[in-house]
């Protein structure tokens, strides 16, 4: 069965620099096991090049989450938080912000 490229899930991360040491990482897709490494690479990344203070991660296009999302931004956090960097989480649709509260970690990420 062939399938449009289209409708194979993608992830597409942006990262724009804000004043302060502040970062906005946001994703516009799918977050599962087969896109995540594009959010992790992402992340680590900036946390490695850019030294932040604060990353707010922008969910507001993420159509779709599971828990390797879950994972990679629970991993990002225990990076940055020794390097006194804090990770926060805007706009997630309601499917995402259900994963989060079901996970119990949407707390942890200011929602």
């Amino acid at each position: 069965m062939n399938k449009n490229l289209a409708e194979w899930p993608y992830l597409l991360v942006q990262v724009v620099q804000r004043p302060g040491r502040a970062l906005s990482v946001t994703g516009h897709g799918e977050i599962d096991m087969t896109t995540v490494d594009a959010l992790t690479h992402t992340l680590t990344t900036a946390l490695r090049q850019e030294h932040p203070l604060h990353i707010d991660v922008n969910l507001a296009e993420v159509t779709f989450m599971d828990s390797s999302g879950v994972n990679a931004l629970m991993a990002c956090r225990a990076d940055a938080s020794p390097q006194g960097c804090r990770i926060t989480i805007s706009h997630p649709r309601p499917m995402v912000r259900r994963v989060l509260a079901v996970t119990g970690v949407h707390h942890l990420f200011g929602l």
